[in-house]
């Protein structure tokens, strides 16, 4: 799974793409399907605004986006949005496949 990570001019760059890079792995890494996972972090009015993209092998993209006054809080609601979507698709996708099969 490749992890691109798009901060621009956040004060503190290197911790930043290493928290990410640790929380997208413990989130993602169990789904052999997600080929890459990009983070943008941004600023809006005082609101930290953080999205993500995950590409899935032979599907669409899934997208959220979340802001919080608080960095953490926005992240880890953002990675919440993102397992709903991930288990829909992984639900959709992969049961329809056992029905084909079977």
């Amino acid at each position: 799974m490749q992890i691109k990570i798009d901060a621009p001019g956040h004060k503190n760059q290197g911790k930043l793409r290493d928290f990410l890079q640790d929380k997208i792995k413990s989130s993602f890494s169990k789904y052999g399907f997600i080929n890459s996972v990009t983070t943008r972090v941004t600023e809006d009015n005082g609101m930290k605004v953080i999205s993500l993209q995950l590409i899935p092998k032979n599907g669409s993209p899934l997208f959220v986006k979340d802001e919080h006054r608080n960095e953490n809080q926005a992240v880890n609601s953002a990675l919440r949005k993102m397992q709903s979507q991930i288990q829909k698709y992984k639900d959709m996708r992969f049961r329809s496949m056992r029905a084909r099969r079977g």
